[in-house]
């Protein structure tokens, strides 16, 4: 009897302790609301597409300045479980706890971590149907409320993608839909969205994987005399653009620091960006602006600089029909000038489109209250590069720097004869040319 009254003793101590412990965690975690924050959305993010070295350096940020960020911390967590550093996981695990996160969240975290494990191994072992299925029930276990089925992709092909399995897992992927296509109409659209967005997704991964930007963490690489060399091998593999357009910024300022640069259409910011390692890694300041609102939250989570929703066309004041279709969208009126016509066909016919009021770039700048000199600007708007340009006004500003996007369209040729008379050099460099003020 004196045991079982010491026991209980022992036990109502432990659950005064727990209570007061959570009760104080109640106050600190007042002021940021579960999974709400920027930095726990962002990391929610990464750990969807399983980037784990990522998450893990985003995360220990995060968890520095949002120290009451429940999420944050079970998120971090995970990024810890699954790089195999189990002392680390362990005490972001206790002050989750601490800050009231449930037993039942904790173990349901270790077991996606589980899951996801046994996902890379079946991928490594070229069982990709089982592979797909541990990264659904790995994504599952922590949103039991639904999984978008692009998310368990993205997953799977992430890590196909680390290990060299890229075009095996992507082809595997692709030949679902495809018979999904046929089961259903055969240009369903919905379909048709998914197999542009699983398009583009091979396309970022594979850009991704040839600069060592996906993989496992790099090996100690032998030591160099040339410190200038290391540098600028670390800024190419950290490089996020389709095909170094930041890189050949760089080059051509002699990587200044404190530079300005506009860029619009800017996506999320950092996927296939042209301006994200300028601003990062060489605290350069600039303006991004993209109206698709699909992608506005993740922009304004990733990057510091000023987000713009603006519209940009050739004057201020039109109403235009804007296809959200992703990394394609634009106008309607050029809807069909390059061959992603099928993709933005597909979202408009699911209603994926809004009447939005356009502003000139002219106006743009001045509302923006952008620096008179800017030395880059990058233009990616799908059809209407050409009617923005040529409605500018050169001789007011002073832009050192330029890259369009072109899709070897009629416009090419319109854009290098209209540059060319404001006294810009070309570089060629596949879909896109590259212009230096001379």
């Amino acid at each position: 009897m004196a045991k079982s009254r010491k026991r209980e003793k022992k036990v109502s101590k432990t659950a005064k302790g727990r209570n007061a412990a959570l009760a104080k965690a109640g106050k600190r975690s007042k002021a940021t609301a579960r999974g709400t924050s920027p930095a726990a959305t962002a990391a929610r993010d990464l750990w969807r597409a399983g980037d784990w070295p990522e998450l893990q350096r985003r995360a220990a940020k995060g968890v520095t300045e949002h120290a009451d960020d429940v999420d944050l911390l079970l998120l971090s967590a995970a990024s810890a479980f699954r790089e195999q550093e189990a002392s680390a996981c362990q005490d972001l695990l206790a002050r989750a706890a601490e800050l009231g996160a449930s037993g039942q969240e904790r173990s349901r975290l270790l077991l996606s971590g589980l899951r996801d494990s046994l996902g890379a191994a079946c991928c490594a072992a070229g069982d990709q149907s089982a592979a797909r299925a541990h990264f659904e029930a790995a994504l599952r276990l922590l949103e039991p409320d639904g999984v978008a089925r692009l998310d368990v992709f993205k997953r799977h092909m992430r890590e196909a993608a680390r290990l060299g399995l890229l075009a095996d897992a992507a082809g595997m992927i692709e030949a679902d839909l495809d018979a999904a296509a046929e089961q259903r109409a055969e240009d369903d659209p919905k379909v048709r969205t998914l197999q542009s967005e699983l398009e583009l997704l091979r396309h970022e991964l594979s850009i991704a994987l040839r600069r060592g930007q996906i993989g496992t963490r790099p090996e100690p690489q032998p030591e160099r005399e040339d410190a200038h060399a290391i540098e600028t091998d670390e800024v190419r593999r950290r490089a996020t653009s389709q095909l170094g357009q930041e890189l050949w910024v760089l080059e051509r300022t002699g990587y200044k620091r404190g530079g300005f640069f506009v860029e619009f259409g800017a996506t999320d910011g950092v996927l296939l960006s042209n301006t994200y390692m300028l601003e990062t890694d060489f605290a350069w300041d600039g303006i991004c602006a993209e109206p698709n609102p699909a992608f506005l939250a993740d922009l304004r989570a990733n990057r510091r600089c000023r987000i713009s929703e603006a519209c940009i066309s050739d004057r201020t004041g039109k109403r235009v029909e804007f296809i959200f279709a992703d990394a394609y969208g634009g106008f309607t009126q050029h809807a069909e000038s390059d061959q992603h016509a099928n993709k933005r066909e597909a979202y408009r016919r699911q209603g994926a489109t809004a009447e939005l009021t356009t502003i000139s770039l002219h106006d743009f700048l001045l509302s923006e209250g952008a620096p008179r000199r800017i030395d880059y600007l990058s233009i990616d708007t799908e059809g209407s590069e050409y009617e923005i340009l040529a409605a500018f006004p050169f001789d007011e500003w002073d832009i050192r720097l330029i890259t369009v996007e072109h899709n070897f369209t009629d416009q090419r040729r319109q854009i290098f004869d209209l540059l060319s008379r404001h006294g810009y050099a070309r570089t060629e460099a596949q879909w896109d040319d590259w212009y230096e003020k001379t």
